[in-house]
């Protein structure tokens, strides 16, 4: 992997700054995607870590990190954002689909 140039940082950072959000429950003003905010939404509200242990370390530390997710508005808001803009860009495709049969 070569450097990154902190002016390609900033330059990428301009470009997508309304793609970025500052999350409240991670340490230090975390700043991370919407979509990684999403992700990390849906994988709290999955069943994938229900079974996981003290023991396995990595995964039960990756589990406590997601618990402060579970119930954050942000990320149910930006799920159901999603789902609105995928049920409104589906409609008028289904409704040429009828008209064309």
């Amino acid at each position: 992997m070569g450097y990154v140039k902190e002016q390609d940082i900033n330059k990428w950072m301009e470009e997508h700054q309304r793609e970025m959000i500052v999350c409240p429950h991670q340490p230090g003003l975390l700043l991370i995607s919407k979509k990684a905010c999403m992700k990390r939404y849906r994988a709290a509200l999955g069943k994938a870590f229900e079974t996981v242990s003290e023991d396995d370390s990595f995964h039960y530390v990756l589990k406590k990190g997601l618990g402060l997710c579970e119930g954050c508005p942000i990320g149910r808001k930006l799920v159901d954002e999603e789902k609105k803009a995928t049920a409104t860009a589906q409609e008028p495709a289904q409704s040429q689909a009828v008209q064309q049969s």
